[in-house]
């Protein structure tokens, strides 16, 4: 007994419909593939990125924050970047001071460096001080809108970049759990801690304002 022409067309369209369907899976793989292989190396381009600016500063300055660090750096900036890293590395207590001319971009390296720290979780509790509340504010303000807006951060540091929990006027903490304290001069410090670490680094810039330094009985 042979088939009905019917049958036979249905069964032709039906091999056409497996293999049609057959390709675009393959088709869906192979692209399924390619995203992930692009996936991958975009990956593996962020933790060289990574690894590479973890041990220079002012490339980190350079790649993330372009839009603040547009010259090249000074030899001031250089021998800052150093410092900076030498502090870090060290296992004890380090304190050290500098002072520039106004328009070296002292606050911008401070800035940098905060960022620096975060994006890496080098410390868990930061304090930045300086002359007034208003202006510490101002500092922290710019330092959230980086781990917010700034899109080069975001794609090497997803874990430390956006809207952390606590994200206040003079306080935050962020997505990987660094908490950053703004004061002004002269504020407490004592007691403060962020769950049960103490703070571990202090930045302190300009303490003094033009009213302070105005005279030497001021300034002692």
């Amino acid at each position: 007994m042979t088939d009905a022409p019917g049958s036979l067309v249905s069964a032709f369209h039906d091999k056409r419909a497996a293999a049609f369907r057959a390709a675009m899976q393959r088709a869906a793989d192979t692209a399924s593939g390619g995203r992930r292989s692009a996936e991958a190396a975009l990956d593996e381009s962020a933790c060289a990125r990574r690894d590479r600016f973890r041990t220079d500063f002012l490339g980190f300055c350079r790649h993330y924050l372009p839009h603040y660090f547009t010259l090249e750096p000074s030899q001031m900036h250089g021998e800052l970047a150093a410092e900076f890293l030498r502090m870090l590395r060290s296992p004890s207590v380090e304190r050290f001071g500098f002072a520039a001319p106004r328009s070296n971009a002292k606050t911008t390296l401070l800035l940098a460096f905060l960022l620096f720290c975060i994006c890496y979780r080098l410390k868990h509790f930061a304090i930045f001080i300086t002359s007034t509340a208003e202006l510490a504010d101002v500092f922290l303000g710019d330092l959230m809108h980086e781990l917010e807006e700034n899109e080069h951060l975001a794609v090497d540091f997803p874990e430390a970049t956006g809207r952390g929990p606590v994200w206040r006027q003079n306080v935050c903490i962020t997505r990987n759990n660094v908490r950053v304290q703004a004061l002004g001069a002269g504020k407490k410090i004592r007691g403060r801690k962020h769950r049960q670490h103490r703070p571990d680094l202090f930045v302190l810039d300009d303490l003094e304002d033009d009213e302070h330094v105005r005279n030497l009985d001021q300034r002692d």
